[in-house]
């Protein structure tokens, strides 16, 4: 008689769960993300190769110098990794105070009134510090920096390839374990992090290399730590968060039923 009770009390998140289904699990691990990922490693060297050639044809539109491309190691075995290769261009001591000076002054106008303590605020903050960093050295030795754009279009490369396999593997699992039917969303929440993270690494690409080509190296440090791989797994949670929620609604509505005791 109390289970019978229990079927009928849809009670707080605190104390209920779903069933994991190991078999719908496995095949969906098995049968999806295992081959996307086999079609990632054996072709990221292609993909790195349109993303390259796409980046250097829109600098060049850009008024920028026809780039060359090169290919560096990522995975032996498994291709190469393809990037764009432009001068360097190093920052005039009037270009650094000036950032400099923005940068302090901005952090200061942040740090104060009802903008303190803000998480915008707060993020910004830590942007322009790592950039007041970059300043500074620049300052006081932009001939020791060790970094060319060459370096850096290589570096961005790989990164991004690590992203993509990355962000594969955390979503498939997370995705394959904790999800629980609606199969379709769960694939569509895969591909759609995925073809989000293809667009935004070649626009981003471009973008920096277009930045770093006309202005100068000093923007280096922040577009490597501040808008990085961190900033992408703020849209890997949004768009997990959004499938997720989804779901909920579902099994908060239609199938209230489907929940258990914890």
């Amino acid at each position: 008689m109390a289970s019978d009770h229990k079927r009928q009390i849809y009670f707080a998140r605190t104390y209920r769960h779903l069933k994991a289904n190991r078999a719908e699990c496995a095949l969906f691990l098995l049968l999806f993300i295992l081959p996307c990922l086999v079609l990632l490693l054996l072709f990221y060297d292609e993909l790195t190769w349109v993303m390259t050639n796409g980046a250097v044809w829109m600098i060049q539109q850009a008024g920028g110098p026809r780039a060359e491309i090169s290919a560096g190691t990522f995975l032996p075995r498994l291709g190469p990794a393809y990037y764009a290769v432009l001068p360097t261009t190093q920052p005039d001591y009037s270009l650094i105070l000036g950032n400099l000076a923005v940068c302090l002054g901005t952090v200061w106008v942040l740090s104060t009134g009802p903008r303190k303590g803000r998480p915008v605020a707060v993020y910004l903050s830590i942007m322009l510090l790592i950039h007041t960093m970059a300043c500074a050295f620049f300052l006081l030795g932009k001939d020791l920096m060790p970094y060319t754009l060459e370096d850096f279009s290589d570096l961005y490369i790989k990164q991004q390839i690590g992203i993509w396999i990355t962000f594969l593997v955390l979503i498939g699992l997370v995705m394959g374990v904790l999800g629980r039917g609606a199969i379709l969303r769960r694939m569509l929440t895969v591909v759609s992090i995925m073809l989000y993270s293809f667009v935004l690494g070649f626009v981003r690409y471009v973008l920096f290399l277009w930045i770093l080509y006309r202005f100068s190296v000093l923007y280096m440090p922040l577009m490597f730590f501040a808008l990085g791989p961190f900033f992408d797994f703020l849209y890997f949670v949004a768009i997990y968060a959004i499938s997720t929620n989804g779901v909920i609604r579902i099994y908060n509505t239609k199938k209230k039923g489907d929940w258990v005791w914890a």
